[in-house]
This record gives C-alpha cells, sequence and structure tokens, in this order.
C-alpha cells in the first residue's frame, strides 16, 4: 500500500524525478522482496521437513498397532496363571506328602510366557530397582527341585486352593522376574526367574517400581508417538506463523521508514533544482 502511496505522488507531479523511483525499488522494494521470498522458502522447508516426521511417525504406528491387535499376551496371561497354580500345587503336595519325586512334570511350562513375550511386555526396571528388589530374602523357606519358597507364602497359597494371578512382569538385562497376586486377599509375592525364588513382596515398598498391568512395548511406542505427533503439528502449524525475531524487526523498520514523511520529502526533494538555480544566479552573463 505504501509502495502504491509512492508510485500515486510520482504519477501526479510529472516534474519528480523517474529516477529517484527507480532508485526507491532498486533500494527498498527488490530487496523486500528477495528476503521474502526467501522467508517464504525457509518457512515451508522447515514445515514440509516436521510435516515429513509427522507421515513417517504415523507409518509406524499404523505398522505397530496392527501387529498390537494381533498379539495374544492377555490369552496367554490367563494360561499362565493356570500353569502357576498348578504348579505351586504340586510342589506343596510334594513337601506336605514327602514324596520325593526325582523330578515335576511340567516345569518348563512356568517360563513359556517370560520366554515367549518377556522383552516385548515385561517393563523394564533401572539398575537401583533391580538391586532393590533382590534385596528381599527369608530364612523360612523351603528348597525342592532348585526352588526357594518362602514358607509361609507356599501355606497361604494351600489356604486359598492356590488361587494367584499374574499382576506384571518386570525385566532388566532380559533377566525377569514375576509379580504375583492371591485372588483373595490383598497380598502379593514375587518369582525371581534367575534365582528360581518365591518370595513375599509389598509393591508399596518400591514406590519407584510401576506394578501395574502390561502393555506391549509396542504399544507404548504407539503412545509415545502419538504424542510426539501432536507436539509436531503444533510446530508445524507454528512454523507456517512464526517471522524470525531479527526478520520482523527488520521488517518493522522497513515500513516505519517508507511510511515517514521524511521519506516522502526526500523523494519530492527540490535541492537538486535549488542549487541549479543557485549556481545560474552565481554566473555573469557579459
Amino acid at each position: 500500500m505504501r509502495t502504491r502511496v509512492i508510485h500515486d505522488v510520482f504519477s501526479s507531479n510529472p516534474t519528480l524525478d523517474a529516477n529517484k523511483l527507480e532508485l526507491f525499488h532498486l533500494q527498498y522494494t527488490d530487496s523486500l522482496l528477495e528476503l521474502l521470498v526467501k522467508l517464504k522458502k525457509n518457512i515451508e522447508q522447515k514445515y514440509l521437513l516436521l510435516n515429513n516426521e509427522i507421515q513417517i511417525n504415523n507409518d509406524i504406528i499404523k505398522s505397530l498397532e496392527n501387529e498390537v491387535e494381533n498379539d495374544d499376551f492377555f490369552v496367554k496371561v490367563k494360561q499362565h496363571n493356570i500353569v502357576m497354580q498348578q504348579i505351586m500345587e504340586r510342589l506343596y503336595t510334594e513337601l506336605a506328602y514327602d514324596k520325593k519325586s526325582n523330578q515335576l512334570v511340567g516345569l518348563e511350562k512356568m517360563n513359556q510366557l517370560s520366554n515367549e513375550l518377556g522383552i516385548e511386555f515385561y517393563r523394564k526396571i533401572t539398575l537401583t530397582d533391580y538391586e532393590n528388589l533382590h534385596k528381599l530374602s527369608s530364612n523360612q523357606v523351603y528348597e525342592i527341585f532348585g526352588f526357594r519358597i518362602e514358607k509361609k507364602l507356599l501355606g497361604k497359597l494351600n489356604i486359598q486352593q492356590f488361587k494367584l494371578k499374574f499382576l506384571c512382569g518386570l525385566q532388566f538385562n532380559n533377566e525377569f522376574i514375576e509379580i504375583y497376586e492371591f485372588i483373595h486377599f490383598n497380598e502379593y509375592f514375587v518369582f525371581f526367574k534367575d534365582k528360581k525364588e518365591f518370595l513375599f513382596i509389598n509393591p508399596k515398598s518400591f514406590s519407584t517400581i510401576n506394578f501395574s498391568k502390561n502393555n506391549s512395548n509396542k504399544k507404548e511406542i504407539v503412545l509415545e508417538l502419538k504424542t510426539k505427533n501432536l507436539d509436531l503439528t503444533n510446530k508445524a502449524e507454528q512454523s507456517l506463523k512464526n517471522i524470525p525475531h531479527d526478520i520482523e524487526v527488520v521488517l518493522t523498520n522497513y515500513l516505519d521508514k517508507i511510511s515517514s514523511l521524511e521519506f516522502l520529502d526526500e523523494l519530492q526533494s527540490i535541492d537538486e533544482q535549488t542549487n541549479v538555480l543557485r549556481t545560474m544566479l552565481n554566473i555573469n552573463i557579459k
């Protein structure tokens, strides 16, 4: 709009030097257009980069969601609960009736869940949490088939007919720990797979560990990527609106400059004509 005003000034005043209008465009208009073109290109590149990252994340999300939909972790947890109930009952029977069997059939099944799905589903914990869990101990234990089982734990399982359920799995450096819950009591026990040990545990004593139900690590990645995409979408939208502060200052100064009366006065300056006339008056005609 200000450029149009300046053009109108020259159109309505044919006596003004057209070279000044050309100089104005060279110094102001052309440089402004070049700046705006580069700014537009820079903004578009930033937007495209952010948009491309969003699209890549969406492709990963779609792929992982298809895999998560087809997982059967919770079905296998139910099967695992039955296996563990049977094994704990057999261990109790061996001890209670002093059967002195050479082996216990089906022990290998208790590790199927962690062997097949532990890496993907069991929750990762820190070294500190892992070490704190391993500080759990009891002097009152049964030892049978390489297992160590807290005596009161096995007694309580017998009282409630070995009704237990898998609460969650934990992992640290591919070592697995399983937490179980008594169905009819608000009590819990832990199974350390590496040392084949069953002990009581109070989850409240480990405030830095999340004992909620496991989700697939893939599902957690999906949630993280969706959250990230929301942030990227906001950034992409803002990138179309944001102008770098230093460029904004230059544009403001540019507008102030061409809007000023002094600038218009400079374009319409009569100093040159005045100087010519002054020179002519100083010439002696003979």
